[in-house]
């Protein structure tokens, strides 16, 4: 009988690319994840999503709304728009838009159930596949100011237009719409009737491997923890710790760190060098080194020979002298210790209970 051995592959989620500004996951609500540009919405609702809930659009009337903000205005560097969509309605069914003439701003759509961008005067365009089929598909549209911009269905690249030569007006003061046209006298005819999942703006033109990753996640998303960069749902990121210290957070010294659920570990906060006191090694056989850290300072141990008299030396640190302690007769007690200005508790206490175990014995 021939074994059937049958692989599967579990897709797990992605680090948010490089150059993420803004981000609406649409889990319960238009927040912005990384940033402040927080959306209202007007006649829209939760659906199933993608990854978890989803922006549902009723025909004609639904836009998410986010007002106009520096940080979704790429000047002329390179942008990044990317979402993923579901519906079974062949119109001009518009993803994003900012524009607010006919030249100025962007729209990212689909015509026919193919997908379709302007960006200021240029346009690019797809001819296949077909989105219309109410079903979920991750699109991007990428915008290199030197190149080229190009679409993106699933993954892959299916539209390119070159913008070497082109001159593109796309900073608007005007809001950043989802789901429906920002030019006026457009709204009611160029609208999303369905899903829309994800949405995340990027103040780069994210290259294809990025897009694909973002893809073959699927249903598991991407993560924001681990790129480095702290957004607002973050304690911290990696290196960026949002220029706090273990000082501002009332610990003391130390050195602050993330974790990986980008949480701030504070377990080396408050940390300090402690004193040295004892080290003892015994100078006779059966000797042992040892001590016990209290407080932040170490205690050396005692020597035994198994009954003989036991040789100790106490070399020690921490501001005070060495000094040696010929050991107990019985073997039971010798303390290397050392004296200083920083030790004398410690030491009285540590001499007090070798006192007590002598009386004992």
């Amino acid at each position: 009988m021939t074994a059937l051995l049958l692989l599967t592959t579990t897709a797990l989620a992605v680090g948010a690319p490089e150059g993420l500004v803004s981000w609406w996951p649409a889990n319960g609500s238009a927040d912005d994840v990384i940033d402040e540009n927080h959306g209202a919405l007007d006649n829209v609702t939760y659906g199933p999503g993608m990854v978890g809930d989803a922006f549902l659009f009723d025909a004609g009337t639904g836009r998410v709304e986010i007002a106009s903000s520096p940080s979704l205005m790429p000047g002329e560097g390179d942008f990044s728009v990317e979402a993923w969509v579901r519906t079974d309605t062949a119109n001009v069914g518009v993803i994003s838009s900012t524009r607010d003439t006919s030249t100025n701003g962007h729209i990212f759509y689909s015509r026919y159930g193919y997908l379709y961008a302007w960006v200021g005067s240029s346009r690019v365009e797809s001819s296949a596949p077909n989105i219309a089929d109410d079903a979920w598909h991750h699109v991007a549209l990428t915008v290199d100011r030197d190149d080229v911009m190009t679409l993106y269905v699933d993954g892959a690249a299916v539209g390119t237009a070159d913008l070497s030569m082109a001159n593109l007006q796309v900073d608007v003061d005007g809001p950043f719409v989802i789901g429906q046209d920002s030019l006026s006298g457009y709204e009611s005819s160029q609208y999303w009737a369905g899903s829309i999942d994800e949405l995340a703006w990027y103040d780069a033109a994210l290259p294809p491997p990025d897009i694909e990753a973002i893809f073959n996640a699927g249903a598991d998303g991407k993560e924001a923890c681990g790129d480095g960069v702290r957004s607002k749902d973050e304690e911290c990121d990696g290196d960026d710790l949002g220029e706090q210290t273990c000082d501002d957070l009332g610990l003391g010294g130390g050195d602050l760190a993330c974790d990986a659920d980008c949480v701030l570990d504070t377990a080396d906060c408050g940390a300090t060098t402690g004193t040295t006191i004892g080290g003892t090694t015994g100078t006779t056989g059966g000797g042992t080194t040892g001590g016990s850290t209290t407080g932040g300072t170490t205690s050396g141990g005692s020597t035994t020979s198994g009954g003989t008299t036991a040789g100790s030396t106490g070399g020690t640190t921490g501001g005070g002298s060495e000094v040696t302690d010929t050991g107990d007769s019985d073997g039971k007690g010798g303390c290397g210790c050392a004296s200083g200005p920083a030790t004398v508790s410690a030491l009285l206490g540590l001499l007090a209970i070798a006192a007590a175990g002598r009386r004992r014995s």
